[in-house]
């Protein structure tokens, strides 16, 4: 589950989100019965991209976990990935009118997903968060920023570089 939300943080702060925390210690209040969390703050400056970056972050943990155990099958059938791929499809259906026009914008984002995690230094990025969450649970914005910023250069950071690629 480390790499899981692990990969939900990793993804908010590439895209230019401010993880308030992250953690493998979810509220016990839970509906979706997760096993994490991941509470990201996006930017006014960002609103016109935010339904698009959702859509990334949220299926961000369930491709990092199947990078992670290697076992790859369709996100919507798992069901302990329900929470995600229902908060991906919303976003989709705010930007797409058609389900094929929806689904294809989740298979891009998926695959980019896949892409970007499997270059080494994004996934030990993701390594180095999944390690402090099991060290510590929780983790607050500054320590992720820390982090992350160590393995990913700010030039690779952003929705708009890479935007025509989903």
């Amino acid at each position: 589950m480390a790499y899981h939300e692990a990969g939900h943080a990793v993804m908010a702060v590439v895209l230019g989100g401010r993880i308030v925390h992250v953690s493998i210690e979810p509220p016990d209040d839970d509906e979706w019965k997760r096993s994490g969390e991941s509470i990201v703050q996006w930017p006014v400056a960002a609103a016109g991209t935010i339904d698009e970056a959702e859509i990334k972050v949220s299926l961000a943990g369930p491709v990092t976990e199947m990078i992670y155990v290697s076992e790859f099958q369709a996100i919507a059938s798992v069901p302990e990935f329900a929470a995600d791929w229902h908060r991906a499809s919303l976003g989709a259906a705010r930007l797409k009118p058609t389900m094929a026009q929806r689904i294809r914008l989740l298979v891009q984002a998926e695959n980019w997903l896949r892409s970007f995690f499997e270059q080494d230094h994004h996934w030990a990025a993701i390594g180095a968060v999944a390690d402090e969450l099991l060290a510590h649970e929780t983790i607050e914005h500054e320590r992720l920023a820390e982090i992350v910023s160590f393995w990913i250069h700010p030039g690779e950071r952003g929705w708009n570089r890479h935007q025509s690629e989903s």
